[in-house]
C-alpha cells in the first residue's frame, strides 16, 4: 500500500521535514511505500520571484497530482486541521475514495 503524508508545513518548514522524515521511516518499517511532500517540492525550481502563495499553489497542484495518481491512503499528522494544504488533501482524499489513518493509527 502506498501512502500520502499529511499534515502542516507553512511556516514551520524545518520542524515540518523533521517530523515527516520520521514519520516516513516508521511507515516504511511498518511496510508501507510512502509519499513525503518534501520529497516532491525538493525536486521543483520555483522562481524567487513568486509571491509565496504563488509557491505554495505550485506545491499543492504537484502534490495533489502525486496523492491522486498513486497514493492508496492518506495519513495525516496531528496538526492537519492547523493547515489549509492538509485540510484540502483530506477534502479531496474524501471525494475520491482514499483511505485515511491519522496519525497513531498505524
Amino acid at each position: 500500500m502506498t501512502i500520502y503524508i499529511s499534515g502542516k508545513i507553512s511556516g514551520i518548514e524545518k520542524k515540518a521535514r523533521r517530523k515527516f522524515k520520521r514519520v516516513q521511516k516508521h511507515l516504511e518499517k511498518k511496510g508501507f511505500k510512502v509519499i513525503n511532500p518534501f520529497d516532491i517540492g525538493d525536486k521543483l525550481t520555483i522562481p524567487e520571484s513568486w509571491t509565496d502563495r504563488q509557491k505554495w499553489q505550485c506545491y499543492m497542484r504537484d502534490d495533489l497530482s502525486v496523492m491522486l495518481s498513486s497514493a492508496d491512503s492518506l495519513y495525516l499528522l496531528n496538526n492537519w486541521k492547523d493547515s489549509e494544504g492538509a485540510k484540502e488533501e483530506c477534502r479531496i482524499a474524501v471525494l475520491c475514495g482514499i483511505e485515511i489513518f491519522k496519525e497513531g493509527e498505524l
